[in-house]
């Protein structure tokens, strides 16, 4: 009799332990317990959380040289000290080339500072402004 009531308990313990459902946080309730949450911190439970987005930079060399030239983008300008100046780009260009690139840029730069170098390792650099995820720079004779 006793082994007949263990195995009913366990039996019962079971049927009840393998219901599929969850009784203490249904799927509604643990939405709205996860928005109510982020809105207590003040942030949007729809945020994009990227940190970088992809700009696409129309680069022009026009020196009337025919060589070739390294074409670097940094995040901040590269002529300064700062050690918060990243790189994002590092590309070839030959002289009399327009080409489209892309890159990664982190979200919070609105201009992308690019550097056209020689086979002398001589630079110039110019500003592009990042608009709607585009940037466009010119490098040669007017």
């Amino acid at each position: 009799m006793k082994n007949t009531g263990v195995i009913l308990l366990v039996g019962l313990l079971c049927t009840i332990g393998c219901r599929n459902e969850d009784i203490y946080l249904t799927e509604d309730f643990k939405s709205i317990e996860y928005n109510q949450k982020w809105q207590e911190l003040g942030l949007d439970p729809n945020r994009d959380w990227n940190m970088t987005a992809l700009v696409s930079a129309k680069v022009e060399i026009q020196w009337g040289t025919g060589d070739e030239y390294t074409v670097q983008f940094y995040t901040d300008n590269p002529r300064t000290n700062k050690t918060s100046t990243y790189m994002v780009g590092d590309f070839k260009v030959q002289d009399g080339e327009t080409v489209n690139l892309q890159m990664d840029v982190p979200k919070h730069v609105s201009t992308l500072y690019v550097a056209c170098i020689n086979k002398d390792k001589e630079r110039i650099i110019h500003e592009g402004a990042i608009e709607g995820g585009n940037t466009n720079v010119y490098f040669g004779y007017c």
